[in-house]
């Protein structure tokens, strides 16, 4: 009996205290963030534009190896054509892969120190992507990007 009544007791003691963590928990809602942030639209742009190129510089390797078997070239010929245009794509694409995640990083990165910033500023301890905030928090989404678009 008299341990129910500890337990009891502690089980209290922790429910009464959830409100107030759950004060202290803020959220970000990124595709908001990201639809409304102006520079974000300018990389999407870059990003994008980069990846037509890469489009067309596959197109064209393409066009040539067609254009060698219409031309009736060896077949020696055309696998080394296929093999080299193959080599040449993965380094294009690995190089427009590593640009995204560099660019998408960066941006990232200044996205949790400003989150951060304004955080403290509200007495904020903790931000979460608002996709895994169901109920409660703060929402820092504005606050943030009225800093970046500054």
């Amino acid at each position: 009996m008299k341990l129910s009544k500890i337990v009891y007791s502690a089980l209290l003691v922790v429910g009464l205290s959830l409100p107030a963590f759950a004060d202290n928990i803020g959220f970000l809602d990124m595709e908001k963030f990201f639809s409304s942030y102006k520079e974000a639209k300018k990389i999407q742009e870059d990003i994008n534009t980069r990846r037509e190129s890469f489009k067309k510089y596959v197109d064209d390797r393409q066009e040539k190896i067609e254009e060698a078997i219409k031309k009736n070239k060896k077949e020696d010929e055309i696998n080394k054509m296929r093999r080299k245009a193959e080599e040449e794509v993965s380094q294009e694409q690995k190089k427009l892969m590593q640009y995204e995640i560099d660019v998408q990083q960066r941006l990232y990165g200044r996205v949790m120190d400003v989150a951060s910033q304004v955080a403290k500023e509200y007495g904020i301890d903790v931000v979460l992507d608002k996709r895994v905030v169901y109920a409660g928090g703060f929402d820092l989404t504005e606050f943030v990007l009225q800093k970046f678009n500054k």
